[in-house]
């Protein structure tokens, strides 16, 4: 559902290498809270299976990209509970929805994949947009006691299905809304959906 809503706009969602996603953080690693760094950094460079990326293009150039962690339950190993690692987006197209368009894929994705299996997702959230999001998704904040701003989701109290409606209820909201302006663009596509020189007019996701 959610993969088709971004092809609709002339985006794409997919897998990034490990190796490639570092290169990218080490050239747009700056935010508004500091540097971002990746907990998995090993684990990419080393094509580990248990964690991964995925970037979103926009006419084919990568604007974004997002890792993630999958760890089995000990009390049952063919169920999984995911990371979201780090979220960086390229300079230019910040402050535009590109961040959330990020994680709420890889909800999506969490969700399509795994399904029942999925058990829970958690995150180190310390910038404003990854709080505001995952705070909207129900996660529960840390608390007041908490060494780290672990903000974590459980499927035990929240129903899967109802989480995944609203993933994709706030994804088709931002879609509809997405105006972008790649600086370095020099492809001209100025009819896709999503582009701020666009004059087409924008239909809903």
């Amino acid at each position: 559902m959610v993969d088709k809503c971004i092809k609709n706009q002339g985006l794409e969602f997919g897998p990034m290498d490990g190796d490639q996603f570092i290169k990218l953080l080490k050239v747009h690693a700056k935010s508004e809270v500091g540097s971002v760094s990746s907990q998995y950094e090993k684990e990419l460079n080393e094509k580990d299976e248990s964690c991964g990326v995925f970037s979103l293009k926009a006419c084919d150039r990568i604007i974004g990209a997002i890792s993630y962690g999958l760890t089995n339950l000990k009390r049952e190993p063919t169920c999984v509970v995911g990371r979201l690692d780090t979220v960086v987006t390229i300079e230019e197209c910040r402050k535009n929805g590109v961040g959330n368009l990020l994680m709420l894929s890889l909800f999506d994705w969490f969700i399509d994949s795994h399904g029942e299996k999925m058990r829970g997702i958690s995150t180190m959230a310390v910038h404003p947009t990854v709080v505001s999001c995952v705070t909207k998704l129900g996660f529960s904040p840390p608390s007041q006691y908490a060494k780290a701003p672990l903000y974590s989701l459980s499927f035990e109290n929240i129903s899967r299905e109802k989480f995944h409606e609203q993933v994709v209820k706030q994804l088709r909201e931002i879609l509809s809304h997405l105006r972008l302006e790649c600086i370095k663009c020099n492809k001209f596509k100025w009819s896709a959906p999503w582009c701020k020189n666009s004059d087409i007019g924008k239909e809903l996701v």
